[in-house]
């Protein structure tokens, strides 16, 4: 007959399996901290929709819709069948649409992110060609937490893709 653990057999043994719990725990945790919530992977890519819809209004009308109605998406020609509600608005009952800023010739769609705070009034400064420098105080990043300030955007102009 195998005589019982010692104590320092015991001992050793459940060192060894804390070890190991922590180990697996401190490989699972830093993949759950920098995952983006679903509501901003969602979010992105309806601005990603967005931005593909501005495009090809910009192929027809050689010119973004103006003001800040995206609502010219919808008609007369079919760029995009509704104005989807923004993940982040305010008003679950009634939803508004992503937020939109255009010039002639450059965009910018946005949401106001998790805080459901509008925190970016675009001008004409945000719309300058590969430089974003002037909207990163104002993006959410989810490394900050996920109900941080910031709103998730996205720019475009028909010269980036180099073909103006």
């Amino acid at each position: 007959m195998k005589p019982p653990y010692t104590k320092t057999q015991r001992f050793l043994l459940i060192l060894g399996i804390t070890i190991c719990v922590a180990l697996m725990i401190l490989t699972v945790t830093p993949n759950y901290l920098t995952t983006p919530p679903r509501s901003s992977s969602r979010a992105l890519s309806d601005l990603r929709t967005m931005a593909t819809a501005l495009e090809t209004y910009y192929i027809d009308w050689e010119s973004y819709p103006p003001g800040s109605s995206a609502v010219s998406l919808t008609t007369p020609v079919q760029h995009l069948c509704y104005l989807m509600p923004d993940r982040y608005s305010p008003s679950e009952a009634a939803p508004e649409p992503y937020l939109y800023y255009a010039s002639p010739a450059a965009y910018l769609v946005y949401s106001r992110g998790p805080d459901k705070d509008v925190d970016l009034y675009p001008n004409g400064d945000f719309l300058q060609p590969n430089d974003d420098s002037s909207l990163m105080p104002f993006t959410f990043d989810v490394t900050n937490g996920t109900n941080s300030s910031g709103d998730l955007w996205r720019k475009g102009s028909f010269k980036d893709y180099g073909n103006h």
